[in-house]
């Protein structure tokens, strides 16, 4: 009988313990990560946990007054801790992300863009879509899906890093937008998600 040759895979190959689920056509194991704030004396700080049971020290973060016509409001930068071991990602990222939007008078319009990034360099990224509120205060979780199309090798020492950009503008009048980012989910509004997920596809070594 012949003998079958033996693959040994190198230990920076292994693959990651555990997934959140596996997608078999594009041959990833997805993780979910979650975003939130981290607050050591007056320094804060932007993360991505593994753990849905953590609490954020701020369940959302809100912009300043929105009195112009479509800008960028919130610029805020999501980072896991440094990779330990090399690890390769590639296929469809999600993104869910709750934002509430308040307006006095006439309408401001929103949206948000989501960023997936190496380090700084932006590997994958979608806009949601753009919904309005007039003389009220609303309430949306939108969801994208972020196609990341080559092989990205993370090296020991890399960072994974969502950014998270929300825009709005208004013709006139005063309005402000807030961004969600609680892992245990606390209540703001009913049937509103306060959780920043992201679902990253990880290479599978098969």
């Amino acid at each position: 009988m012949p003998i079958l040759p033996v693959k040994f895979r190198k230990a920076s190959e292994a693959a990651i313990a555990s997934y959140n689920y596996t997608d078999i056509a594009e041959g990833t194991g997805v993780v979910t990560f979650y975003g939130m704030t981290t607050k050591q004396d007056t320094t804060k700080t932007y993360i991505l946990t593994s753990s849905a049971t953590n609490f954020s020290n701020d369940a959302s973060t809100g912009s300043a007054a929105v009195t112009t016509t479509n800008a960028i409001r919130l610029d805020l930068d999501f980072d896991l801790s440094t990779f330990n071991l090399p690890k390769r990602i590639r296929g469809t990222a999600i993104v869910e992300a709750s934002l509430s939007a308040t307006k006095n008078a006439t309408s401001m319009a929103y949206y948000y863009i989501a960023k997936i990034k190496k380090n700084d360099v932006v590997i994958g990224q979608a806009q949601s879509e753009t919904n309005s509120v007039a003389s009220d205060t609303k309430y949306e979780t939108m969801t994208v899906k972020i196609p990341i199309t080559t092989i990205q090798n993370f090296k020991k020492s890399d960072i994974l890093r969502l950014t998270m950009e929300v825009w709005a503008g208004t013709a006139s009048g005063s309005g402000s937008v807030s961004l969600f980012h609680d892992p245990k989910n606390r209540t703001v509004a009913t049937s509103l998600t306060t959780q920043l997920k992201v679902d990253v596809p990880f290479v599978l070594d098969l």
